[in-house]
């Protein structure tokens, strides 16, 4: 099925796209814990810096091309601060609970995705998970209309069939973290 799509699309390599995103910490710790048998939950008490969850999309052609990374912080206003530093044409945002959101990720797909595209030949394949940030209307709209296919991966398969999962994100994990 996905071979025909490849050829009946005539898609090459550079046309081909796959996103995905992963949740991060700014505060991971590895360090082990011993807490009494009667102790119910263990805490450590450290500062906080006020963007400790975030996630962080991905999106890069089978070419090997990589697009810039779109950052979405958990908070309500962006901070100027945060973006300082980031990797060149970086792109930021916020939601109050640091993952991606429909309106956000609409926002990525017509002002950072289809811009990126636009001068490539049609169609073009976009592969990611079914995520319902990801199916908005606006999206799947905007798809169809710039000749964007978008081929959606089974439900709790992308640790194993997306590249990006398997290639980038696995390695930035604690073991089995499979998040």
């Amino acid at each position: 099925m996905y071979a025909e799509l490849i050829k009946d699309n005539n898609l090459t390599p550079d046309r081909i796209f796959n996103l995905d995103e992963s949740g991060l910490a700014t505060d991971v710790r590895t360090e082990q814990v011993f807490v009494s048998k009667k102790d119910r939950n263990a805490y450590l008490r450290a500062a906080s810096c006020g963007k400790a969850t975030y996630s962080v999309l991905f999106c890069a052609s089978a070419s090997g091309v990589f697009m810039p990374p779109f950052t979405v912080y958990k908070g309500l206003h962006l901070y100027e601060s945060w973006t300082n530093g980031g990797p060149a044409g970086a792109v930021y945002g916020v939601t109050k609970s640091g993952w991606m959101e429909g309106s956000v990720f609409e926002g990525w797909f017509s002002k950072v995705f289809l811009p990126h595209v636009k001068d490539m030949t049609k169609p073009v394949l976009i592969i990611y998970d079914g995520h319902g940030s990801h199916l908005t209307y606006d999206t799947v709209y905007e798809a169809m209309e710039n000749e964007v296919i978008i081929l959606c991966l089974p439900p709790n398969t992308s640790q194993a069939l997306q590249p990006l999962d398997v290639g980038l994100f696995k390695p930035l994990r604690p073991s089995g973290d499979r998040s």
